[in-house]
């Protein structure tokens, strides 16, 4: 619970700070990430556990790796490093890999 609280309290200070210095980008989503997001669940969605979240997650960075040279997955979830491989998305195992 400790780790939690200070990832959380981590995360909102990071969206506090200004747009130049988050570790991380801020990505408006319209439909199409909606639809990308059932298109994965009704491909994978038999055969892999994945859920709607993670699927918007996985319709995110697919849809942002169309328009940007480079994107990676982070995740240490089996189910989305399954479906993201299975995407041909770059993922990253923040628990595994060095």
């Amino acid at each position: 619970k400790k780790q939690l609280n200070s990832i959380v309290k981590r995360l909102r200070r990071d969206c506090r700070s200004g747009i130049s210095n988050r570790p991380f980008q801020v990505i408006e989503i319209g439909t199409s990430y909606y639809r990308e997001a059932q298109a994965i669940l009704l491909q994978h969605g038999t055969s892999v556990s994945i859920e709607s979240n993670d699927a918007l997650h996985l319709a995110t960075v697919m849809n942002y790796s169309r328009t940007e040279a480079t994107a990676v997955f982070v995740t240490s979830d089996n189910s989305l490093k399954i479906t993201s491989n299975l995407e041909k998305i770059s993922c990253y195992d923040p628990e595994k890999d060095e």
